[in-house]
């Protein structure tokens, strides 16, 4: 996968690590395990790669699209009745404000931090190449993400099996 949602992803992360106190976790990618995928693969006791899978992508972000302008030329007018000051933060239909901004980037870094906080707690991962770079399957193993490459799922499984 090439990520998902933060929800969620610190509880699952803590639950993989105590269903492998309980019983071996391998984790096996012979595609992408960006981000979200690679938060939970951290988690196991082994993690182990194809030569041409994909690792990493770590990092958090928000896309807002703004399309005031489009629709200010298309003469669509947009009205939004809220309580609270932020309720429409983000909002496509109209420009963010700095002070909106800001709070968005604190909540990515937080978050961003928190990520790599779990990663390192499993694996040791030079800061640099949690930057939101992707790595090769051997690549990938230099750097820490993962345990070692293997041919396929059924190999992975006889590296589980020795556990």
């Amino acid at each position: 996968t090439p990520g998902g949602t933060c929800i969620g992803a610190p509880e699952m992360f803590r639950q993989i690590r105590e269903l492998d106190g309980i019983k071996p976790v391998v984790a096996f990618c012979d595609s992408l395990c960006c981000s979200l995928a690679l938060y939970f693969a951290s988690a196991a006791r082994q993690f182990y790669v194809t030569e041409s899978a994909m690792v990493g992508a770590v990092g958090t972000r928000v896309e807002l699209l703004d399309v005031s302008e489009m629709l200010a030329r298309a003469g669509i007018k947009s009205k939004c009745i809220k309580s609270g000051k932020f309720k429409d933060m983000g909002a496509h239909d109209r420009p963010m404000t700095g002070e909106e901004e800001k709070m968005i980037q604190a909540t990515v870094d937080r978050l961003g931090e928190e990520f790599r906080a779990a990663l390192l707690s499993q694996r040791n991962i030079a800061r640099e190449d949690m930057e939101g770079q992707l790595f090769g399957g051997i690549e990938a193993v230099v750097k820490g993400f993962s345990d070692g490459t293997v041919d396929d799922l059924e190999e992975a499984l006889e590296l589980l099996m020795r556990l």
